[in-house]
Order: C-alpha cells, then sequence, then structure tokens
C-alpha cells in the first residue's frame, strides 16, 4: 500500500496526495524436492530403499506429499518428515521416482524426478528336499523330520521355507535345515524354498509323500485281455496286495465282474489308476 498526495493551485500541481493500494489474490504453489534415495543409485532386487522428501509452501502449509514410481502413485504422506520405505521390485531395470506435493490450496508441484536402478548379479541358492524320499508312506501321527540340503554359490542362506501343498508349515534363518512336522494324514506335496542374502530365492523340486498309509485304489478303467471292448471302463472290487516299487505302487489280486473272477496287473500311482492291464 502507498499514500500519495496533490494540491493544485493556480500555476498547477505542488503537492501529490491520496491512496493508492493493490493486492493480488494468486496462490503460490509449494516446492518439493526428493532428498533420498540418491539420483542413478543401484539397489538389489528385494531390498528396502527408503525414500524421501522436502516440501514447503510460502503462502500456506503443505497439505500432502505423493511419491510416484513410473508415474504410479504407491505413497502418500500428509505429516512431515515426508518419505517411505520402497521394497525394490523382483524385476532388473530402471525406476524414476518423483514426488508431488500439494499446498493448502489445492495447488500442486512435481518435483525433479530421480534413477534408481535395480539390478544384482547375485546368483540364486541351491536347496532340495533329501528326506523323507519320493512317494513315502507314514503311519497317522508320526512326527515327520523333513532335511533340506541348502547353499549359495557367492554369499549365504539366510531362510529356508518349508511347504506342504503350497502352504507354508515351518520356516528357520539357521541351519541344520531340519524341521520336525506333525503332518496330518492325507497326501502332501512338500517343497522347500530358500533365500540368499541378497534376497534371492530358490525353490526345491516336490516331494510327494501320504500319512495314513497307502489308500485302496480306485480303479478307473479295466481292459481285460481277451475282451477289451467290453470290459473298458467297469468298476472293480476285490482285494488287493500292495508291493511298493519305485515312484509307483504295483499291485496285484483278483478283481471280480459280476460272476466272473480274472486275474488283474495293476500300475497305480498315488492319486490315480493310470494303467490297467489283464493277465
Amino acid at each position: 500500500m502507498y499514500l500519495l498526495g496533490g494540491r493544485g493551485t493556480p500555476n498547477g500541481l505542488t503537492g501529490i496526495f491520496g491512496r493508492l493500494s493493490f493486492a493480488t489474490n494468486q496462490n503460490i504453489g509449494p516446492a518439493v524436492n526428493l532428498t533420498a534415495p540418491a539420483n542413478n543409485v543401484t539397489v538389489v532386487p528385494g531390498s528396502s530403499v527408503n525414500v524421501a522428501a522436502n516440501a514447503s509452501d510460502f503462502d500456506g502449509y503443505i497439505e500432502r506429499v505423493e511419491f510416484y514410481v513410473d508415474g504410479s502413485l504407491v505413497f502418500t504422506d500428509y505429516e512431515a518428515p515426508y518419505g517411505f520405505t520402497w521394497t525394490a521390485p523382483m524385476t532388473q531395470r530402471n525406476y524414476t521416482l518423483m514426488a508431488r506435493a500439494y499446498d493448502n490450496e489445492g495447488a500442486s508441484t512435481n518435483s525433479p524426478t530421480r534413477t534408481i536402478t535395480v539390478y544384482t548379479d547375485n546368483l540364486p541358492p541351491a536347496v532340495a528336499i533329501i528326506s523323507p524320499a519320493d512317494q513315502a508312506a507314514f503311519p497317522r501321527g508320526t512326527q515327520m523330520q523333513v532335511s533340506v540340503n541348502a547353499s549359495d554359490p557367492d554369499g549365504t542362506v539366510t531362510r529356508v521355507e518349508l511347504y506342504s501343498n503350497g502352504q507354508l508349515v515351518a520356516s528357520k534363518t539357521s541351519g541344520p535345515w531340519t524341521f520336525l512336522w506333525n503332518a496330518p494324514a492325507g497326501f502332501h506335496t512338500l517343497t522347500a524354498r530358500a533365500t540368499d542374502n541378497a534376497n534371492a530365492t530358490s525353490q526345491s523340486l516336490p516331494v510327494e509323500i501320504v500319512v495314513g498309509g497307502p489308500p485302496q485304489p480306485k480303479l478307473i478303467a479295466i481292459n481285460f485281455k481277451d475282451n477289451p471292448a467290453t470290459d473298458i471302463n467297469e468298476t472293480a472290487t476285490g482285494g488287493y496286495y500292495w508291493n511298493s516299487v519305485a515312484n509307483h505302487t504295483f499291485s496285484k489280486g483278483l478283481c471280480e465282474r459280476s460272476t466272473i473272477r480274472r486275474s488283474l496287473t495293476l500300475l497305480f500311482k498315488w492319486k490315480q489308476l493310470v494303467w490297467v492291464r489283464g493277465e
């Protein structure tokens, strides 16, 4: 605001008087900058990255700060200090970070972007279940010992997890990698997952076991040698004698069809009959 004055005389203006005022209602947008991580930094997949920003507003206050990765909003902070922890993805490539600040009147400003590279030349760990054996059978109520071999060619193994049918049942952060497990009755597909010091992971080949003894086979295809066309896909009943060989169970016994009894050789894998041929 300024004061102006003036006085008129026959000879002209001898003084200046009066009041002149002006103001502006235009809001000034906020200022924002990323302070972490450093530009062009490299991190390993799965690592935790501190992302932080400074934000201020000349003629108001900061309402919120949003954080973006490759243009997608990943976090919003409403209070200073502004920041969050970002988990680096497992996909190895460059990512672009940006912060956007909003003031109390809705004006926004984008920070300069920063590039972060997710990369590792780390080799993943090796892991295998060494016991129990594939296709092993256990009585009900057995406390099973599951032993796992895990190693890392360029670091250390920091965790081994045991899964049954895709569900986590046990975990350890130091060796020996042996688990005691009270398995419920039924079929179980066991796998082990190892994690190394650089967060690389590997999964073992599956091991199939059954708890509660092998089930009675349900015959889904019967092929009598002397008349296969009419005898296929018939249901069979009868007694069976178990003999476990390698990865399959072979059973030999008698199958009753009406009043005719014929000798069968059965090739049976745990969950379904895969082949039947008459003798």
